[in-house]
Formats: structure tokens, sequence, C-alpha cells
């Protein structure tokens, strides 16, 4: 996450246009919304009847709120401070505890928690540690939720369809012509990322929490759309690039002429 604005309070029910945090999806409601809502319905769906809850790399608190809400004794957890300070702030009106830490140094003791939320933060972990310490965190029954981002499935045809967006974007002054770049510009992006922060891929993940956990069959989502549509500084516009191109992502991936790069799985510990 990039915003760093003081004052921000994630709670997905009080968003309000923020256009001095540039472009990050936390500019516009409609955005934020777009990402994470179908976030907190998956992880009230799948933490359902586990009373205790843990949001590892739980950022800004959105869906950490969101489970306090339904009842869920909340526990978030992140190593970023800002990123907790804003999480507090988020999380002031419900019963929640937000820890600043690393998972793994955390001082959380076994078998404490029903029900373990990995929200787009396992690629940044050892997965092999992690998952083995989230089995240890579960209590017997307890389920892991992922929703998680692989950069390594970007190629290509992804990277070529994405910079054709952002041409057109740009071709109608929507967005500035740099923005997104070409497909080589898109692709040596990600493969930066990837290498600079240490990224974990999708296999890799798989395979760790696989060996912990009996999973659900992976549900690949449209999520790249945001990568346009956070740099239209017109928030209706921003709203109606969102939802074309979120369309238009769902149907290449469905038709197989792209691969879906970010997943949501629920797993129950063995």
């Amino acid at each position: 996450m990039s915003a760093t604005v003081p004052d921000l309070v994630a709670d997905l029910a009080a968003l309000r246009s923020r256009p001095e945090l540039g472009s990050t999806m936390w500019r516009h409601p409609a955005l934020v919304l777009r990402v994470l809502q179908p976030a907190v319905a998956f992880a009230l769906r799948a933490a359902e009847g586990r009373r205790r809850a843990l949001d590892v790399g739980a950022g800004y608190g959105s869906v950490a709120l969101e489970l306090a809400r339904a009842g869920h004794e909340v526990t978030a957890i992140d190593a970023n401070a800002h990123v907790c300070t804003v999480a507090r702030a988020t999380l002031a009106s419900v019963e929640a505890t937000v820890i600043e830490a690393a998972f793994g140094d955390d001082g959380l003791a076994d078998g404490t928690f029903d029900a373990i939320r990995f929200g787009r933060s396992l690629h940044h972990l050892d997965v092999d540690a992690a998952a083995e310490r989230a089995a240890l965190l579960l209590a017997p029954g307890g389920v892991v939720i992922v929703d998680e981002f692989c950069g390594e499935r970007i190629d290509r045809a992804t990277a070529t369809w994405l910079a054709t967006i952002g041409s057109s974007l740009a071709a109608a002054g929507a967005i500035d012509a740099s923005a997104i770049g070409d497909a080589d510009q898109i692709l040596d992006v990600w493969v930066g990322k990837r290498a600079g922060h240490g990224l974990a891929t999708g296999e890799q993940m798989w395979r760790a929490l696989e060996a912990r956990f009996v999973l659900d069959e992976p549900f690949w989502y449209p999520y790249l759309w945001k990568e346009a549509a956070k740099h239209v500084a017109d928030p209706s516009l921003a709203s109606l690039v969102a939802k074309q191109v979120e369309a238009a992502e769902a149907a290449l991936i469905a038709a197989g002429t792209i691969p879906g790069v970010a997943f949501r799985a629920r797993g129950v510990v063995r």
C-alpha cells in the first residue's frame, strides 16, 4: 500500500475521496470498494462459525473491521508501523487487537485461533515457515483463508492487453501516456518487483499450504484492472474504467486468453 496520509481511516462504510493520494486505489472510494468488498465477502463466508480470527498482513484493517462487525474476535497483525497506525484508527469502533510485528515474531500462542487469513501477504513471507506457523496457531478444525496475488503469472499476453488498455486511456486523455507503459515495460516492472521484494510464486505458496492444509480449489479472479483505473483522476471515469476493464479481464481469464493473477482459497488444517 502506498497511501501515507496520517488521517486515513479505511472503514469501507465511511470512505471519502482522497485526490491527494495520487495514483493509488485509495484516491477513489469506488475503487477501494471494488477491490475489498469481494475480499470481505469471501473472508466472512470462509470464517463462518469460527470465533477467533487472525488477519496476517492486515494492512489498513478494512477486512479485519468487517470480521469484527460480524462478531469475530479479531487480531490484526502487520509489520509496518504506519499501516498499524491506520489500522488502529480503522478498528477504533470495535473490539480488536492490532499487533505491530512480523508474522512468527509476534508472541502468539499455538492453538489460539479458529481462522487465519492471509490477504495478499503470504507472497511476502517465507511460505513454508508461514504455513507451518499458521497450522500451529489454529485450533483443531481451524481454517486458513487465502487471498493472494501471483506476479509471475503476468505473461506477455497479459502485459500486451494491459498496455493496450493504457494506450487507449492515454489517447482519450484519461491518463498520462507514461502511466502504464508498453508490454516490455510492464513485464520489466513486475520482474523487478518480484526480484526486489523476493516475492513467492503461486506454486510455492500452494505447495507450502497444501503440506499443512486440505485446500479447496482456488478461484482465480480479475485483479489487474486496478492498474489501469487507479491512474484515472476523475472519480466517475475511474469507476467506469474499473467496471469495464474488470469485466474484460474476467472474460479473458474465462476464455483462457490470459491467466488469472489473483486467487482465493480456503483450507482446513490437517
